[in-house]
């Protein structure tokens, strides 16, 4: 007879109580499918063949062969399987260890009762209780049902009796559902605290702001945990991945959206539901029967959470249903016209989501309602025109950063980009001049935040619109169309825009705009061969940042390090490289500081210096990865082709130049003007083997990020123990 696993026993133990394999995997939080296929595994081990015999086994054990954590409460226990959320368990267990208040938030529908479950059932040596807060409303009924959870009868002190429970060994009390009484919750948090034996899980909307809470804010699912969670839902036909990927995409990957949607396939096919996602408030209006009224549908869900802001708040809040995507603080509290204490506040309740730093978003079925009560106020009008304006302001706001391509100005204006589309074409028609200045300024954001297509686009807009502006305006639209236009390929294009923008600058006399105009027009002409004609536009523009002593004469030492490198020159590049690291690090310019650092990598490998390129190529590599922003740029991965190349790394070679040349594609922008780069990438991919073909077919599959977390790793330092991959003969 063959030994049971710890989570056999388990199971074992619960098939001998007389659960059914749905309620097992509920209490053990599995899907009924893995509980199935244990419970199999039980029988194959243990000879059986009917539940039964597994039944009659576990009941003769010595003592309870379950280590499942004492569990008691007035949360009801979840009647379905959990699905995905490891990561998320491993870290709140972790935190648990060491403080004894740790509070889930997140908004209504990301699963957070689930997620607290899931963690305190798994914990060893605790007794569990489980309080629903949902229908309590004052301090007093917090306390009750604290007690009712822990099984305290009545009692003249009833707070003597809760010490009293929670005094038998170590406890974990699970506060659900704070949010609505979260002062009085808090209060109860610091009474608890001041007993030894007692730690707390609390799931609220907002913080307790209890010392020493730790806040441990819930995401969405993962993409494919979101998927698993549709289809274990479902219950109509089986549909293809791509689709309820999207489905649950358009859902913003929240669990509760995400079952509402998959219980829907029993009269809808998951493409009609793809397809009615723009009403996704009236498409997932119908839930459980028997799930607490805050979350049979979208709406209740959301509304729970409306209902406890105040009158200011709920104005700030259907206000930002003006912003089709994200929007910084910058513009929430102009566009809304409150405080920003006021926008903070309602972030921290969980009706906005957060990002990334100082970046907020309202979720799509959020949003769906806040416009519904926009509409309802008669303020829409007046709330888009404040949107016209303080988009206005803040691209004049930090205009020159912009140009300079100065990541601060960059990514205050990226923040926003998801906002430009109702903006623009009313000021085209109404301001037609200052249109010229806000698109081709935005039009550098979306250089520098990888939209290319977009900011060619709407570059070229600018430069048509200033055909009769000021010429200040048009060298701006001229400007901006020749990075975008040299970044995409038509260098044509971008020599003729970066003429005028030079024509314009040489007549005023403006050096800084001379500079400019030069660095993009060495770009273009890099991109069209003509590299001594590139070199010196690029020479004159470092002398012209040294008269000036300008802060950006890294980056240009940088692009002249690129030009020699291109041309054969290594030892060259290497010194105006390692220059412009240490100048631009000096300026805090971490991005161009990066870039060179890059280019170090290039030229060292151009000398056939191998192992020291590559130290300096994961530099940039970790740099840029742990940037999680900016532009991106397919020539890292370039570079590290070629010193893998060098250094005998054919698979990680071969992926890396297959994820180069799909990242161009993907990015919709020109392949590198480096033919030693060039080159690299084609010696790769002409690998040949088996080993290869699965090396170039795994960076075709890689998006840019998926790459770059790739490049940046350290798992495929040491080549696999295969056989070489073998170089073409071709």
């Amino acid at each position: 007879m063959l030994q049971l696993t710890r989570r056999e026993k388990e199971l074992a133990d619960l098939v001998a109580r007389g659960l059914t394999n749905g309620e097992i995997a509920a209490r053990l939080f599995i899907s009924e499918r893995t509980a199935e296929r244990h419970l199999e595994n039980i029988r194959t081990k243990l000879g059986f063949s009917t539940r039964s015999q597994v039944a009659a086994w576990a009941a003769t054990q010595d003592g309870p062969t379950s280590s499942l954590t004492s569990f008691a409460g007035t949360l009801p226990p979840p009647t379905s399987s959990f699905v995905g959320r490891s990561r998320e368990i491993r870290e709140v267990r972790r935190l648990l260890k060491g403080d004894r208040l740790v509070t889930l938030v997140g908004p209504g529908g990301v699963g957070k009762t689930r997620l607290a479950l899931a963690v305190a059932q798994g914990l060893p040596g605790f007794r569990i209780s489980a309080i629903d807060l949902s229908t309590t409303d004052d301090s007093q009924r917090v306390l009750w049902a604290l007690a009712a959870g822990l099984e305290v009868g009545a009692a003249t002190d009833l707070w003597g009796a809760v010490q009293t429970a929670l005094q038998r060994g170590q406890h974990l009390v699970v506060l659900d559902c704070c949010e609505h009484v979260v002062s009085e919750a808090a209060e109860l948090a610091e009474r608890l605290l001041r007993l030894s034996g007692a730690s707390i899980l609390a799931t609220s909307r907002e913080p307790l702001r209890v010392a020493p809470e730790k806040i441990f804010q819930v995401p969405p699912l993962a993409p494919r945990e979101a998927m698993l969670l549709f289809r274990e839902r479902s219950q109509g036909e089986p549909a293809e991945d791509a689709l309820v990927l999207e489905v649950c995409r358009r859902l913003d990957n929240m669990p509760l959206a995400v079952e509402l949607a998959a219980a829907r396939t029993r009269v809808m096919s998951v493409a009609a539901i793809a397809s009615g996602l723009d009403d996704s408030l009236g498409l997932l209006s119908v839930g459980s029967r028997t799930a607490p009224a805050r979350q049979r549908s979208l709406t209740a869900s959301i509304a729970w959470s409306h209902d406890q802001l105040t009158s200011e708040e709920r104005t700030c809040f259907r206000r930002l249903a003006v912003f089709p995507g994200g929007f910084g603080l910058a513009m929430a509290a102009p566009v809304t016209d409150v405080s920003e204490s006021v926008v903070l506040a309602v972030i921290e309740r969980s009706l906005v989501a957060r990002k990334g730093e100082d970046a907020y978003r309202l979720l799509d079925a959020v949003r769906q309602f806040a416009a519904v009560r926009l509409a309802e106020s008669g303020e829409a009008e007046q709330t888009q025109k404040r949107l016209v304006f303080a988009y206005c302001d803040l691209v004049e706001a930090v205009a020159e950063d912009v140009m300079d391509g100065v990541h601060a100005g960059l990514s205050t204006l990226v923040r926003e980009l998801d906002s430009v589309r109702p903006v623009l074409d009313p000021l085209e028609l109404d301001d037609p001049a200052r249109f010229v200045r806000v698109a081709a300024l935005t039009a550098r954001a979306a250089h520098y935040d990888s939209r290319y297509r977009e900011g060619l686009e709407l570059a070229r807009r600018a430069a048509r619109a200033a055909a009769d502006s000021l010429d200040a305006d048009r060298a701006l639209a001229n400007l901006s169309l020749a990075w975008l236009a040299s970044t995409t390929g038509d260098q044509d294009e971008a020599v003729d825009a970066a003429a005028v923008a030079l024509e314009i600058y040489e007549r005023g006399g403006d050096l800084r705009g001379i500079g400019r105009a030069l660095e993009v027009a060495n770009w273009a002409e890099t991109g069209r061969g003509n590299l001594e004609l590139a070199r010196r536009y690029l020479e004159r523009a470092v002398g012209i940042d040294e008269e000036l002593r300008s802060p950006f004469i890294g980056r240009r030492l940088n692009f002249l390090a690129c030009l020699e490198a291109a041309a054969g020159e290594f030892e060259a590049a290497e010194a105006h490289a390692r220059r412009a690291v240490a100048v631009c690090h000096e300026a805090g310019q971490v991005q161009s500081s990066n870039a060179a650092r890059d280019t170090v990598a290039w030229a060292l490998a151009g000398q056939g210096r191998f192992e020291e390129a590559q130290q300096w190529s994961y530099e940039a590599l970790r740099a840029k990865n742990a940037e999680g922003g900016g532009r991106q740029d397919s020539d890292l991965f370039r570079t590290a082709v070629v010193i893998a190349l060098g250094l005998g790394r054919h698979e990680r070679a071969a992926t890396l130049a297959a994820a180069a040349e799909a990242s161009t594609v993907e990015l919709g922008i020109a392949g590198t003007l480096v033919p030693m780069l060039a080159a690299g990438v084609a010696k790769a991919l002409a690998l040949t083997g088996p080993e290869a073909k699965r090396a170039v077919e795994r960076g075709r599959r890689m998006s840019y990020l998926e790459a770059l977390e790739f490049a940046a790793g350290e798992e495929n330092e040491q080549e696999e123990d295969l056989p070489r991959i073998r170089r073409s003969s071709s």
